[in-house]
């Protein structure tokens, strides 16, 4: 592991008085094995003030010599306590950075909204900072002791005291009990912490918050005045904003979460909006028995004091719901009468009568039928701004993605596309930019915000993606998976303005037995989500002589969001390109299925009688997408009642997929089928 995954910040999750010995021992073990200097080890221990010995540290660091505890163990330790890897913001990038949809003002007020109090009561802003945070009745943990680190800063030393109530301690300062005598005399360099929230009385560990009331929020990275107006602006709730004496604000946000799961993913939302905010939230505050800044005490020149209390929205469920609203990224309703008279312009026309700029396109066929080269040749012809499939393209720049031919072997295979359509001088190749990923592909839902970025002020006319089983998460046979798959070329197509066009494998066989739009192989998403599908089925069809020995015909078919059907083209694919039969030599041609096509579609006929109603006779249920459909178990019954010997699981399986249906869940469990 390399020292750029930072497990110094993965420690701000771990609090090491929360630890055992052993898991103490192995952190130390382990930033030792990854190259992490002694100090990172003992800074971090020093928040444990009864474990804390700095006397200890070298000998006991000296003596490690295993190698099996590694960065993973801190890696682990911190997901267990409510870290994830970044990014988890679901933003997307526009210009050079992260463009939220709530709108964060830029111009501060004139007036500086921070100001250390000439005359302060101390005891009254703790009183009133007691009142606003907790209960009468709950125990309270604070630490008036201080150690300091080797780089001189203070640390809390010790646990503390986590015997008294709020109530307790209240009453003894209106009483006129001096804060020192109530809590404890203090280093005044160093100054004072309090625990955010309310503890069981046996401990000051995360295990000891007896409500996970309160998480606290601070940043150093804007000055004071800005985190004041982020927080405010922000309406986010806050029953107590304290100066830390330092650099930050510290906010006390009460979001009441009902379990130690809960109180951490509040955390990692409030943390997310406060990063598009340009607040960067210190993520150690994750923890529930953290400390805070207790006010009315001294630190150095400056005073630990009390800001406001209670501003922001009403509760925390109020502000996520306003956030929510604000922040869902969805487009406003539009009303008809609105835009009657001034439509906006239809999207220009990449491929004539087939494609529009911005839109998706699949080239689906069977295996070897030549889709890399269709895909390379449409690719040169949009660059060049020349028909294809006697359609025109308008010139503009490609993107090609290629994710499974060797480099160099891409490269010579566009050469010699370029040759055979005999456009290899004077052209406009600048156009074609190729991004080779073989061997390094990721699944779509990471690729695609990496593919935005990197396509980013470059305007593109298309990016093309071959082929689309490099980038499939999920089972292809999946609605559910497709859908949330192919959602990503939405983000690509609609964050770039280019047409995303991908390449795609038929089922089994060579599709001539199936409708057009149904080819492609796995679930029925494939045959919806696109604008535009185009279908590359072999013929039936033998060369007269010799020079086409090697040929092989195909009749390009589609279905069009935006157009009419265009009619069939029929080509040959003469290597490497293919070469539209405007002869009209192929028109009398069958798709090529072997001798006996009529009496295997008169059976297939037979078959899906048979099967659906076979399928019509079983009980029906609801998908977890929401769709009526059928248990595979009951159609094997139903045969198995009409024939003693029914076909065997994956005939019929075979049956139900040529008949049109998609594989779906029901309770997230496999073995059911639909046609919706």
């Amino acid at each position: 592991m390399e020292k750029t995954n930072n497990l110094e910040e993965l420690l701000k999750y771990i609090d090491p008085a929360g630890l055992s010995y052993q898991e103490w021992v192995n952190v130390g073990m382990a930033l030792k094995e990854e190259g992490y200097p002694m100090e990172t080890w003992q800074n971090w221990s020093a928040a444990d003030g009864e474990r804390y010995d700095s006397g200890e540290f070298e000998d006991k660091w000296d003596s490690f010599r295993r190698h099996d505890v590694t960065g993973g163990t801190i890696v682990q330790m911190a997901k267990d306590r409510g870290w994830s890897p970044e990014p988890k913001l679901n933003v997307y990038m526009s210009g050079d950075k992260y463009s939220p949809t709530i709108s964060w003002d830029s111009e501060y007020l004139k007036e500086p909204k921070f100001k250390e109090p000439d005359k302060w009561d101390p005891s009254k802003d703790l009183i009133r900072y007691l009142e606003a945070i907790f209960e009468p009745g709950d125990t309270i943990g604070y630490t008036m002791k201080s150690s300091r680190t080797e780089k001189g800063k203070y640390v809390p030393s010790g646990n503390g005291s986590y015997r008294h109530t709020a109530g307790e301690l209240i009453d003894l300062l209106r009483a006129g009990e001096p804060i020192e005598k109530v809590f404890g005399s203090y280093n005044k360099a160093a100054g004072a912490w309090i625990r955010i929230n309310p503890l069981d009385g046996g401990g000051v560990k995360d295990t000891n918050v007896a409500n996970y009331r309160n998480i606290l929020i601070e940043c150093d990275n804007l000055d004071l005045n800005e985190q004041i107006e982020k927080l405010e602006k922000i309406k986010i709730p806050i029953s107590a904003m304290v100066y830390s004496g330092s650099k930050s604000i510290h906010a006390i946000i009460p979001v009441n979460a009902g379990s130690d799961a809960e109180y951490r993913f509040q955390f990692n939302f409030i943390r997310n909006i406060m990063h598009e905010a340009g607040m960067e939230i210190d993520k150690a505050n994750i923890n529930p028995s953290r400390l805070s800044r207790l006010p009315g005490i001294l630190r150095g020149e400056h005073k630990q004091f009390l800001i406001k209390t209670h501003i922001g929205m009403d509760s925390f469920q109020e502000w996520r719901e306003w956030v929510s609203a604000k922040n869902d990224g969805l487009p406003d309703i539009v009303n008809l009468r609105d835009i009657w008279d001034n439509m906006p312009p239809l999207k220009p026309e990449l491929i004539e009568g087939i494609l529009r700029q911005g839109h998706k396109m699949i080239i689906a066929s069977t295996s070897k039928a030549g889709k890399t080269f269709a895909l390379m040749e449409l690719a040169a012809k949009i660059a060049e701004g020349h028909k294809w499939l006697g359609h025109q393209c308008k010139q503009g720049k490609v993107l090609y993605i290629n994710m499974e031919l060797d480099e160099a072997s891409f490269y010579h295979r566009f050469k010699d596309i370029y040759r055979a359509l005999k456009m290899d001088t004077g052209n406009h190749v600048e156009n074609i930019e190729m991004w080779n990923l073989r061997g390094k592909g990721k699944p779509l839902s990471e690729l695609a915000p990496i593919i935005i970025s990197r396509m980013r002020s470059k305007e593109y006319a298309a990016v093309m993606i071959d082929p689309l089983y490099k980038v499939m998460e999920g089972d292809e046979n999946s609605n559910g998976d497709v859908a949330r798959m192919v959602s990503n070329f939405d983000k690509i197509a609609e964050e770039t303005g280019a047409s995303v066009i991908y390449a795609h494998h038929f089922a089994k066989g060579t599709g001539a037995g199936k409708a057009q739009i149904d080819r492609a192989s796995g679930a029925g998403t494939f045959a919806r989500d696109p604008d535009a599908i185009l279908t590359m089925t072999q013929l039936d069809w033998a060369p007269e002589i010799e020079e086409e020995k090697d040929w092989s015909a195909w009749r390009v078919e589609s279905t069009l969001r935006e157009f009419k059907a265009i009619q069939p083209v029929d080509m040959f694919f003469v290597w490497p390109i293919h070469v539209v039969d405007y002869d009209g030599r192929l028109e009398d041609c069958d798709f090529l299925t072997g001798e006996n096509n009529k009496r295997t579609k008169v059976e297939l006929m037979e078959q899906n009688n048979e099967l659906e109603e076979l399928i019509s006779q079983c009980p029906e249920y609801i998908s977890d997408d929401g769709v009526p459909c059928f248990a595979i178990r009951d159609l094997l019954d139903k045969y198995r009642e009409k024939h003693n010997k029914p076909p065997a699981r994956t005939t019929i399986n075979k049956y139900v997929r040529e008949a049109g249906y998609d594989k779906v869940k029901v309770d997230k469990k496999q073995g059911y089928w639909s046609k919706y």
